[in-house]
């Protein structure tokens, strides 16, 4: 495990972060680049992106400290917006940040679900690089195993434990290869969305019996209850939207 990658003028640079800023570098220049492919205009998708960065970011923190409440109403209110001590949630960002998209959509005239077919191709290209962060930050890890490709956690214990980051990392690529080649094939708007969600549902309900979580109820964690959740709406939209084409 590696958190701090360099010190500088002893303030340190944090992996995670550094992943997380790779992430959105690579998912910007991407966007850009498909953008008038899309039908958008390149300042209209840097506006759109601006946003859903600082959504993003909001609300994956928010859902954190939500359901660690106990713990930061002690705090000061800094302390719950200490994003360089970790703690961020994918789900609270990704909702958040589809918000944001759907009250941008409205502004500028564009489709929502067209939008979000981008969205979560970008999504998928940034996600498994911050899975990396996660693991070379040390958390995020899985439960006790005595595979040969598990891993030691100083950080937590001695015990070799699941990589599951590194899973949900290789799992996501899988997810990003099968929306670029749905995107050839692509239907209607908000057919990769809705596809996005029911693999990453899917992807993740999976994982999280190898991952360090409480149970929520019916002996799911919290993320297992949402990837229901996720894929539930994702076949939702694809049989709506479906249907909405097939009418016209």
């Amino acid at each position: 495990m590696r958190p701090e990658l360099i010190e500088i003028g002893g303030m340190a640079i944090y992996s995670y972060g550094v992943m997380i800023a790779i992430a959105f570098v690579v998912g910007i220049f991407y966007a850009l680049k498909q953008a008038p492919k899309e039908g958008f205009k390149e300042d209209h998708i840097l506006e759109v992106l601006i946003l859903v960065i600082v959504l993003a970011a909001l609300g994956s923190r928010f859902i954190f400290v939500a359901r660690n409440f106990e713990f930061y109403r002690h705090e000061f209110m800094w302390g719950m917006l200490g994003f360089r001590d970790g703690g961020l949630v994918f789900h609270g960002g990704f909702i958040f940040a589809a918000l944001g998209v759907l009250a941008y959509s409205y502004y500028r005239k564009y489709s929502f679900f067209r939008l979000m077919d981008l969205g979560v191709i970008l999504v998928a290209i940034g996600y498994p690089i911050t899975r990396i962060g996660c693991f070379l930050n040390g958390c995020c890890y899985g439960l006790p195993s005595d595979l040969p490709w598990a891993v030691v956690y100083p950080a937590v214990d001695d015990i070799s434990r699941h990589p599951a980051q590194l899973y949900s990392s290789l799992l996501m690529v899988v997810v990003l290869v099968i929306l670029l080649y749905l995107r050839k094939h692509k239907y209607f708007d908000g057919y990769l969305l809705s596809w996005f969600l029911v693999l990453y549902g899917i992807y993740r309900f999976v994982v999280e019996f190898v991952r360090v979580n409480p149970e929520m109820m019916w002996g799911l964690t919290a993320p297992q209850v949402v990837a229901l959740g996720f894929v539930v709406v994702g076949v939702l939209i694809l049989a709506i939207q479906r249907r909405r084409y097939s009418v016209k």
